[in-house]
């Protein structure tokens, strides 16, 4: 942790047949440089600053998951591009939230956030029981989503660099398919 992080967790386990828990924390000023282990630093998407806010709440058995709640946010996100034809750019946002429930029957998302001078909005669903033995196969997925001039700088690092790409994206978007195939329209 940083200097400045602040990490609280509370937690009840009953120690049942069915083994109920019950999780709830919050995390405050996480330094997103601390996630740079979990992400191959040769990835063109490694360099990357901010800090993460989050508060969270979980309870279930050792069986399924019953209820869930977390709401997050990252302030000051940037990530370094690397460079191309163009020169060096930055994926940069003051604030992008998410807020994630789970009622025994349905995972629910929104994320919102300013990216350089974009927008993104969506709003996701995930039909599942709360089963940790769950086939993400039959998780089926619904959502749909709108974007307002995205830059489409990020498109060459995601391609490998085989397609070259300006100007920005305008539109909506819709979610379908499943965890293990997603589809985007």
């Amino acid at each position: 942790f940083s200097d400045q992080a602040q990490l609280y967790l509370g937690a009840h386990y009953e120690f049942e047949k069915n083994g109920r828990f019950r999780l709830e924390g919050s995390l405050a000023d996480y330094s997103l440089s601390n996630f740079h282990v979990l992400v191959d630093s040769e990835s063109p998407l490694a360099d990357f600053t901010g800090a993460l806010n989050s508060r969270f709440f979980l309870s279930g058995t050792n069986e399924s998951l019953e209820l869930a709640q977390m709401n997050s946010n990252i302030v000051d996100f940037a990530l370094l591009l690397p460079e191309t034809k163009a020169g060096k750019q930055k994926v940069k946002s003051q604030k992008i939230q998410a807020l994630t429930v789970f009622d025994g029957q349905k995972l629910h998302l929104e994320l919102g956030g300013d990216f350089n001078e974009s927008q993104v909005e969506a709003v996701a669903s995930a039909l599942w029981d709360g089963t940790w033995d769950a086939d993400p196969a039959t998780i089926s997925l619904s959502g749909q989503g709108k974007m307002n001039k995205l830059s489409l700088a990020l498109l060459p690092v995601l391609t490998d660099y085989t397609v070259e790409s300006r100007g920005s994206l305008q539109g909506d978007f819709s979610l379908g398919g499943s965890l293990t195939s997603p589809e985007i329209n």
